[in-house]
Parts: C-alpha cells; sequence; structure tokens
C-alpha cells in the first residue's frame, strides 16, 4: 500500500467520520439498528453505508480500495430493507444487501 492510496483512505474515512457526527448515533456502527441508520439525513446515508464498509470491527481499515460506485448501487437496497425492519441490525442489513 502507498502513501497516496493510505492518505485517500484516511481523508475518506475522516469526511466520512465528520459528516456521519452531526447526526449519528453514539454508539458503534456494528452496534448500529436500521433505525439508526434510517435516522441519518438521507444525504449521508451513502456515508455511511461507505463507512461501515470500510472498517473491521477492530476499528482497522478493510482495504485501501473503496467502491464508491458499489456503496451507491448497495445504498437504495439497505434503505428498503431498513425501512421493512427497523429494529434489525444495520450491519447484517447491509452484508445481506451486498449479497444480492
Amino acid at each position: 500500500m502507498n502513501a497516496k492510496q493510505v492518505s485517500v483512505l484516511t481523508l475518506a474515512i475522516l469526511a466520512s467520520s465528520s459528516v456521519l457526527a452531526a447526526k449519528a448515533p453514539t454508539k458503534p456502527v456494528d452496534k448500529w439498528t436500521c433505525g439508526d441508520f434510517l435516522e441519518i439525513d438521507e444525504k449521508y446515508q451513502p456515508n455511511a453505508v461507505f463507512f461501515a464498509e470500510g472498517f473491521t470491527k477492530a476499528g482497522k481499515p478493510v482495504d485501501a480500495v473503496m467502491d464508491v460506485d458499489g456503496t451507491l448501487t448497495v445504498t437504495p437496497r439497505v434503505i428498503e430493507a431498513c425501512t421493512q425492519n427497523a429494529q434489525g441490525s444495520f450491519v447484517d442489513t447491509l452484508n445481506k444487501a451486498k449479497a444480492k
């Protein structure tokens, strides 16, 4: 992993986390319910998906390359599934939506 990839990843994560901090739940993303995700302003929901995909439960980056197009594709599926089950786990819902 070169320095440029690390810099881009770090900036993306910091931007996502600062945007989410305005209205995001105070609990860790792996503890969010779909209801917590739906409370975020809809224009920032792709950032939440992007952020949740970018980290392991240990809080370490998964990969230096993030799939922006994939995130934008899966976000509507996550929103639809979360709307149907607001008490469900956000991370589980995200993983199921990615598997489709």
